[in-house]
C-alpha cells in the first residue's frame, strides 16, 4: 500500500449503505394510476411520440404512454384498467364537431381509409384534396367554397368530387365552385372573363 493512501475495507458500514442507494436509485417506484388504458392506438398528438398501446391517467393528467407492458407498472390495487380491444383512444382531442365515426365513414367514402394513420405531410396532393373532401363531409356546412375542386384528382377521384358536391345541393346545400373544368352535374354557370 503507497503511502498517504487509506484503505477502506469491503465490509465497511459506509460502502455498504452507498450501494444500497445506488440500487434503490435504479428501481424507481412508480404511483398506481387512477385508470389505464391498455391494448389499443394511442394517438398523442405529440410529434416525438405520436403513438402507443397504452396510457396511465392520474386524476385529470397522463402520466405515460406506451406498450402495455411499459405501462403496466402503474397499475396498483385501486386502478381501473380498460381493454380498448383494439380500438383508437385520442387522449384530450377538442375537435369542431366531426364526430369519430362520422370521420372513419368520410374517410372511407372518400378513398382514404388505408392512409388514416399518416400524417397529412405524407399524402399526394390528390389525396390532400380528398381529405379536403372528407372535412367537407364531416363539417356538414351549408355553403361549399371550392377552388378547382378537380385540380390534383385522378379520374376516379374527379368523379367522387362531383357525385358529392351533386350529393350535397340535392339535400339543399350551395356549391360555389370555381373551376376551368365541367363541375359534372346540371349546375347554373357563370363565366367570368372576357366576352
Amino acid at each position: 500500500m503507497k503511502a498517504g493512501r487509506r484503505s477502506t475495507p469491503i465490509n465497511s458500514p459506509a460502502l455498504f449503505v452507498l450501494a444500497m442507494l445506488t440500487i434503490a436509485g435504479c428501481n424507481r417506484r412508480v404511483v398506481a394510476a387512477d385508470m389505464v388504458l391498455r391494448n389499443g392506438k394511442v394517438v398523442t398528438m405529440d410529434s416525438t411520440r405520436p403513438a402507443g398501446q397504452a396510457i396511465a391517467i392520474s386524476t385529470d393528467t397522463i402520466v405515460a404512454v406506451g406498450s402495455d407492458s411499459a405501462i403496466q407498472r402503474y397499475v396498483g390495487s385501486g386502478t381501473k384498467v380498460i381493454d380498448l380491444q383494439g380500438h383508437l383512444a385520442i387522449p384530450g382531442f377538442i375537435e369542431s364537431h366531426g364526430h369519430f365515426t362520422g370521420l372513419g365513414e368520410a374517410l372511407n367514402r372518400v378513398g382514404l381509409s388505408r392512409q388514416r394513420a399518416l400524417p397529412c405531410r405524407y399524402l399526394s396532393a390528390g389525396q390532400k384534396k380528398r381529405l379536403g373532401l372528407a372535412r367537407l363531409i364531416v363539417t356538414a356546412r351549408p355553403l361549399w367554397l371550392l377552388d378547382e375542386p378537380f385540380a390534383a384528382l385522378d379520374t376516379n377521384g374527379r368523379v367522387l368530387a362531383a357525385e358529392l358536391m351533386q350529393a350535397h345541393c340535392a339535400c339543399g346545400g350551395i356549391v360555389v365552385a370555381a373551376s376551368h373544368d365541367a363541375l359534372g352535374f346540371a349546375a347554373r354557370s357563370l363565366r367570368l372573363g372576357a366576352a
